[in-house]
């Protein structure tokens, strides 16, 4: 497969993974996000997992402490089954200064992030979970990565090389280390009774083999306690450990270099009142998600993973018997949690982008969907008590919520504005009216999907950014007022709900969206006449209520779509219409059609229309013994064209009338009418 993802033998900086957006793929390693780093891959999520094909046999190799200790069990997770949303987008690191960002934690009523500033050691900052405010820097070791932190509500964990450092959420500052002779952590996992860490040994010689060790912390003396072998499937490449169900889960993924191929391992399982592994599940596993009273286990259909393209499937793990179900197929790669009412799920989309998605646990069907985050990611962690997700994403820390909102009551909000200066939305059919003194801007920044129709705001505003606005958003005044209207293409519609009569502001929508930058805005989402929009309204911070007022009046003026619906641009015999649609030579005929100024055709909009008289297809538009011009139109402003001919003089028989579009980079097909001619040349 060419590239590879390295070893949890350093925590170097992960610089040049990749030009334009710093970071590892994740959380599926295809060939395509497999992009190489210098000396240290970050380590990406593979979502696999294998299929049982066995009974699960107990081992009974001898650990180094059989000490009991309380068996980890989480705690029970609520229901979440709220429609995701960004409300937070944090900045950390500047491309041309930090490195990217690493992994992230939740406890203690904060998320955890790692931080590499070049040059220096690692940080972890911290973030009130309340207020998104970063409250602090802690200086550590080495950055932690994915996998490398891991947070309670009385300690956070930080794996560097050959250490564990723990810091205290009291004090902000590392209070202890635990030595680990040296070795790597590949993956940590904690509770209040303990913390868990696959320790990496190195093979002593060239032809050894790398093995893993599970290291059992006890946070009260800050020492270890207990180490269980677990054999040559756990060897630093990709490993992970979860606890619940009473028990410690290990998987790993190993690399065999000659084949360029990756082969999951059997699900682990440590039982802590004896620290002794109990069973192991021969399932091939590559990733795993703890659920109710089972493990559910990704691996690829053939046992390997060798090839793009590869065929993923699921088993579920009872806890109670140590058996594999049947394997059964699920589309996702990148799933984080399982409840009796949710499955939530943290991967890229179709375009690359970084979405957080809600499934249905009967059906494997999505349920919702976040808005798309326009980055790579190198972690994500699912905190079910806040009901938050937070992202990794390469130069920034992403909140998504996904509890269920209270309902409100927003108020009615002012009437639409009956006077004003109108505009002109750039695609046709979408107008305003705006107070005179008021800026508006057609099109007004990137990407086209979705596409930023316009922006309108009290002061002065200039051209640029990403989907937001955002050099009209960096200039808002303390007293400004700024809203932007944008457009979804189908079928993203199921959360688009019908056009209110007046537009008002929801308390509960103010928050930072993927496309309002770091700035808090209000959204509403609306669909009129077939096509789906949405709004979002920043406010300078004393913002008045007679800009907010206006700011709605003026929204509310919005016209959609003004020109009656046309027709479909079908081909012949249902092009607008042709009376009659039969004549002899020298008769009189109109045409009538839309002009497509309103539909969104992929030509729109038009320079002029010519209209065709043909024997039969129509090929190259040139004046022939079978093609002749009728007339050419200019559409200017309206939503439909008619046009009277005579026909020509031409043989009886059937002959095609076909319209064609002009733009600035060519023409397009319209449409075409038939027309038969009765009667012979007098």
């Amino acid at each position: 497969m060419g590239v590879r993802r390295s070893r949890a033998t350093t925590q170097a900086s992960p610089r040049g993974v990749d030009e334009e957006h710093g970071a590892q793929s994740y959380p599926e390693p295809t060939r395509t996000h497999r992009l190489v780093v210098a000396t240290f891959a970050l380590m990406l999520a593979t979502a696999g997992i294998a299929f049982a094909v066995g009974t699960f046999r107990p081992d009974t190799t001898p650990v180094a402490d059989e000490t009991p200790s309380p068996s980890g069990q989480p705690s029970p997770i609520p229901s979440l089954t709220g429609e995701p949303r960004i409300t937070a987008n944090i900045p950390f690191a500047d491309p041309e200064v930090d490195d990217p960002i690493g992994g992230v934690a939740v406890g203690a009523g904060s998320a955890w992030v790692g931080l590499s500033r070049r040059g220096t050691s690692g940080a972890v900052a911290r973030i009130d979970l309340e207020t998104n405010q970063v409250l602090t820097e802690v200086p550590v070791r080495e950055t932690p990565y994915r996998k490398g932190i891991s947070a309670t509500d009385h300690a956070v964990w930080v794996a560097s090389t050959g250490v564990l450092e723990r810091i205290d959420p009291a004090t902000n500052a590392v209070v202890a280390s635990v030595d680990l002779q040296g070795r790597s952590v590949s993956a940590i996992a904690a509770d209040a009774t303990a913390v868990w860490a696959v320790a990496v040994t190195e093979p002593t010689d060239q032809g050894g083999q790398w093995t893993g060790s599970l290291v059992r912390v006890d946070p009260a003396r800050n020492a270890v306690v207990a180490e269980i072998p677990l054999g040559l499937q756990v060897s630093g490449y990709e490993d992970e450990v979860v606890l619940g169900a009473g028990a410690v889960w290990v998987l790993g993924v190993r690399w065999f270099e000659q084949e360029d191929a990756e082969y999951g391992s059997d699900l682990i399982r440590i039982d802590p009142t004896t620290n002794r592994v109990a069973a192991r599940v021969p399932v091939g596993g590559f990733h795993m998600v703890m659920g109710s009273g089972e493990v559910w286990v990704r691996f690829p259909a053939d046992g390997v993973f060798d090839q793009s393209g590869e065929r993923w499937l699921w088993t579920r793990v009872n806890v109670g018997t140590n058996e594999a179900s049947e394997p059964f197929e699920f589309d996702d790669q990148g799933l984080r949690l399982v409840t009796p009412d949710a499955l939530w799920s943290v991967g890229y989309d179709e375009r690359e982008n970084v979405r957080v998605t809600r499934f249905d646990p009967e059906t494997l069907g999505v349920e919702a969907r976040s808005e798309p985050i326009r980055s790579y990611f190198h972690d994500a962690v699912l905190d079910p008590a806040s009901g938050t997700v937070w992202i990794s994403a390469v130069w920034s820390l992403v909140r998504v919520d996904i509890a269920e909102r209270a309902p409100t009551d927003p108020s009615p909000g002012p009437p639409a504005l009956t006077q004003g200066a109108a505009q002109n939305g750039p695609e046709g059919g979408v107008f305003i009216l705006t107070p005179p003194d008021w800026s508006f801007l057609a099109d007004p920044s990137g990407p086209s999907e979705p596409k930023t129709l316009f922006t309108i705001a009290s002061y002065p505003i200039d051209r640029g950014g990403e989907c937001a606005p955002i050099r009209a958003l960096e200039a808002l005044p303390p007293d400004g007022a700024l809203a932007w209207v944008l457009e979804y293409q189908p079928p993203r519609g199921d959360d688009f709900p019908r056009r209110p009569d007046r537009f008002s502001l929801d308390p509960s929508t103010l928050a930072n969206y993927e496309c309002s930058g770091t700035h808090p805005t209000y959204l509403f989402r609306f669909q009129d006449e077939g096509r789906n929009l949405q709004v979002q309204v920043a406010f300078g911070e004393s913002a008045g209520d007679e800009v907010r007022n206006l700011m709605l009046a003026s929204l509310s003026s919005l016209v959609v779509d003004r020109c009656p619906p046309a027709e479909s641009p079908v081909l012949v015999s249902e092009f607008g219409t042709l009376v009659p649609d039969q004549g002899a030579p020298g008769e009189e005929i109109t045409l009538s059609g839309p002009t497509g100024r309103d539909e969104n055709w992929f030509w729109s909009p038009l320079e002029r229309i010519d209209v065709w008289w043909n024997v039969g297809s129509f090929g190259v538009p040139e004046d022939t013994a079978d093609e002749h011009l009728l007339a050419s139109i200019d559409p200017a402003e309206q939503c439909s064209f008619d046009v009277t001919f005579q026909v020509p003089r031409v043989p009886a028989g059937r002959y095609v009338i076909t319209v064609l579009g002009h733009h600035p980079d060519g023409y397009g097909l319209m449409g075409e009418r038939t027309f038969t001619v009765n009667e012979e040349i007098g």
